[in-house]
């Protein structure tokens, strides 16, 4: 658990860390016009933020996800995640510094030994300096992605601030479908990549955070073309 103490509303370095972890920058503004002492308490698992007092007040905001508490709280709506499990999840290296989980979802037909699944690269999302696809939360959920669509998912670790502030990123978002591509004559360092994707059939998607890599990577493709990608 770690937890980020605001003691003043003037701190404004610190009300932007904070509003990192909670993605709704404009709420926190709304939510700190008189000085007061703040924590924002995140946990793994499922997470909960919310300020301290604020579970025992008067709610005024309610929204699917969150809930706003007179006094200013923000407590953060999660369930915990429903398990799921491919038959294989493989971690793996993309190059020293990028990680990746793989999920590969059942062959129905176990005779079609040539099926090739279409490829699913997938970033996660938290202000890029939070979370990992290593998390259960996350990994539950690309491997119901993978089973239900029927896709071989490549979930990316990549920079996290401050350990490796952006652009890192991008640099590693890049790199990752870049790693991806050089598997297309089947002769990658990845053998489920090798064996079971079908790299005419990729899709790029991310949430939050990651949805902004996977718009930049995307747009990077075009540039890249004649250099492997």
């Amino acid at each position: 658990m770690v937890s980020f103490y605001l003691q003043q509303a003037n701190e404004i370095l610190s009300v932007q860390a904070a509003a990192m972890f909670l993605d709704c920058w404009d709420l926190i503004l709304n939510c700190i016009l008189e000085p007061r002492s703040w924590v924002v308490v995140m946990e793994l698992g499922p997470w909960v933020w919310g300020c301290e007092g604020c579970y025992d007040g008067e709610v005024i905001l309610e929204f699917p996800f969150f809930h706003v508490y007179k006094d200013g709280g923000v407590e953060l709506l999660r369930p915990k995640p429903i398990s799921f499990s491919p038959p294989e999840i493989k971690d793996v290296k993309i190059n020293p510094l990028v990680s990746a989980r793989l999920f590969l979802p059942k062959i129905t037909d176990p005779n079609n030994y040539n099926y090739k699944f279409p490829l699913f690269l997938f970033f996660h999302g938290s202000g890029f300096c939070a979370n990992s696809a290593f998390t259960e939360e996350y990994s539950n959920h690309v491997a119901a992605n993978a089973i239900e669509a029927k896709v071989l998912a490549v979930f990316v670790e990549y920079a996290k601030f401050p350990a490796r502030p952006p652009p890192a990123c991008y640099d590693d978002a890049l790199g990752s479908l870049r790693w991806v591509a050089s598997h297309a004559c089947g002769i990658g360092q990845e053998p489920w990549l090798n064996n079971y994707a079908d790299l005419q059939r990729v899709l790029v998607a991310g949430n939050s955070a990651g949805s902004n890599l996977a718009h930049w990577v995307v747009s990077q493709v075009e540039k890249y073309y004649q250099r492997g990608v």
